[in-house]
């Protein structure tokens, strides 16, 4: 056989050789990569959930808290209109039922306020 087919083969089979190793870290490094984006796509969507879940349960919270600070409201409401009316008939145990009914309410609008001084429903409802 001639000596420069020789080499040629050689030295073709070689760059052949080069070109594949090549190619195949190339590929191996492009699989790599992949992986980890579908692993950050995964820990983003997970984090996603959570902030949703976690979102979920604080406007549960919310919603019970305003829940709560309207039923105390009303019967604010409710028993200042009673005793107001019980006033306006001049009947005196219907003034003294009105007036402990209206120191519950109080008593307990005051527990709350006390309680959380630093929680108000309007700055919820307003922003």
């Amino acid at each position: 056989m001639n000596p420069r087919l020789t080499i040629g083969l050689s030295v073709g089979g070689a760059i052949l050789l080069i070109f594949g190793i090549m190619t195949g870290a190339s590929y191996n490094s492009l699989v790599d990569k992949k992986v980890d984006v579908d692993v950050s796509k995964g820990t983003i969507v997970t984090t996603m959930a959570t902030r949703e879940s976690l979102a979920d349960t604080l406007l549960d919270a919310a919603d019970l808290y305003l829940d709560h600070e309207s039923s105390v409201y009303l019967m604010v409401t409710d028993a200042r209109s009673d005793y107001a009316a019980a006033l306006s008939s001049g009947d005196l145990a219907e003034i003294i039922a009105a007036d402990a009914a209206n120191s519950v309410a109080l008593t307990n609008l005051l527990a709350i306020m006390e309680d959380t001084p630093e929680i108000q429903a309007d700055n919820v409802i307003l922003s």
